[in-house]
């Protein structure tokens, strides 16, 4: 789509979410308040959210609650050479 300028408008099916503002989610503040904010206006766009590099069920979870909708990381599956995740 161009938009009024003759510049290309993206819509985006998803967002990544830098880690920067995910790592210390946890402990609450700025960080979690703009991830909440993220999260609300890609809700609002009709585009989902994924935060990165989680490393414990505790942020996970205030990932969670803050509206991310998928996460990834060392506490959902470490690298490994193959993908070899049990889904059973």
């Amino acid at each position: 789509n161009k938009g009024a300028a003759g510049a290309m408008v993206f819509e985006p099916a998803f967002v990544k979410i830098d880690p920067g503002l995910t790592e210390g989610v946890g402990k609450g503040g700025e960080g979690q308040d703009k991830v909440r904010a993220i999260t609300a206006r890609a809700r609002a766009e009709g585009i989902v959210t994924v935060a990165e590099r989680v490393d414990d069920a505790q942020a996970m979870s205030q990932l969670f609650s803050a509206g991310v909708e998928y996460v990834a990381g060392d506490f959902v599956a470490p690298v490994g050479a193959t993908m070899n995740f049990d889904f059973g």
